[in-house]
């Protein structure tokens, strides 16, 4: 859970689950640098009006005992940001690897990062 503060717009804020992106090397740094790159998630369905279904720069996950999470989540690629270790509350668990590819897929759309 991360407390991304108050928001501007529309930030993603307050307290919710995120997942952090960052490699693991910045993460294994953290404590020098202070930050580290996470994805926002809302319990608020993230879909299309025109498909109905999921938006494609979001992911859909449901909770489950690995991930921790209370609630069905979706997280919003296109809302990553740089945030403060001191921001992070507690860890919940860890994102099942057939969640992990959806969400690089979307992190690749999002970044333009396809060759």
């Amino acid at each position: 859970m991360v407390d991304f503060g108050h928001p501007i717009g529309h930030e993603q804020g307050m307290e919710r689950p995120a997942i952090i992106i960052s490699k693991a090397e910045l993460n294994n740094t953290a404590h020098i640098h202070g930050l580290l790159i996470a994805v926002p998630g809302t319990k608020t369905p993230q879909i299309n009006p025109h498909t109905q279904q999921t938006r494609v720069t979001c992911i859909k996950v449901d909770p489950s005992p690995i991930n921790g999470l209370k609630n069905t989540t979706y997280f919003m690629s296109e809302k990553l940001r740089s945030v403060s270790i001191e921001r992070f509350k507690r860890k919940t668990g860890r994102l099942e690897t057939n969640y992990l590819k959806s969400l690089e897929d979307c992190l690749y759309l999002v970044l333009d990062l396809f060759s």
